[in-house]
């Protein structure tokens, strides 16, 4: 802690015959925290051996130097190059971590918000964390949007929020009961017979509107505020097979 704060001081510190910058002595003392820990978790193991010895015969046989981590060797250009990588990756965090806090703020249409799905945040995480107040969509604004995907999922799925409220842990997106809460993202559709909405359970429905489903087209007779955990077949009070 001392070298720290003399090099944070003076912008560089002396180790023996060699000088090194704040930044390259903390690339150095960070290795030399894994050194540490592997050091010791190794002479923790060595003891162990010994304790389970029912002999000095046994005692002796033990190779004091297996298991040990390799000597720290490297030279300012390793620690340079090891720098300026964290500092990129530090500063493309950053970067993401912006855009996260601001991509809600650009009202994009659905289709160039799925092109940049990867900067909305994530349900329950920052940006998106639990307790936060989000708003529900107004004229031509869109909802505050987020990603999520269950264990079962390889990929996230773009919810968007139709209800004013607070994310709350037990309000799951993709669930029966949070179907009047969220609503999935898609690709704009004009719901024309001939470019009908892809269907997929939990979307709410327009009236005048086709939507499509296992190839089957759809004309839906009645607006709903919410979607169901159903299937179009199985909603006939709300669309009709053409």
């Amino acid at each position: 802690m001392r070298l720290l704060e003399e090099a944070e001081h003076a912008g560089q510190i002396h180790l023996g015959n060699v000088t090194l910058s704040v930044g390259l002595f903390k690339v150095f003392a960070g290795k030399m925290s894994v050194y540490e820990r592997a050091l010791m978790e190794a002479i923790v193991t060595k003891y162990k051996e010994i304790e389970a010895c029912k002999s000095e015969e046994e005692v002796s046989k033990i190779d004091a130097t297996s298991g040990l981590p390799n000597m720290i060797r490297t030279t300012n250009e390793e620690l340079q190059a090891e720098l300026e990588e964290n500092e990129h990756n530090s500063a493309g965090i950053q970067a993401v971590s912006l855009a996260r806090s601001l991509v809600n703020d650009l009202s994009l249409p659905a289709n160039k918000a799925l092109e940049m799905q990867v900067l909305y945040p994530v349900w329950g995480k920052e940006g998106a964390e639990f307790g936060k107040e989000v708003k529900a969509g107004k004229d031509s604004d869109p909802g505050f949007r987020f990603n999520h995907k269950t264990e079962e999922e390889t990929s996230y799925t773009l919810y968007e929020v139709i209800q004013d409220g607070i994310l709350q842990e037990n309000w799951v997106p993709g669930t029966y009961e949070t179907y009047s809460i969220y609503k999935v993202v898609d690709i704009d559709h004009s719901g024309t017979e001939e470019d009908p909405i892809p269907y997929r359970q939990g979307m709410a429905f327009e009236e005048g509107k086709y939507y499509i489903q296992y190839g089957v087209t759809y004309l839906c007779i009645l607006t709903t505020a919410n979607g169901y955990p159903n299937d179009l077949a199985e909603l006939n009070t709300i669309v009709q097979p053409i």
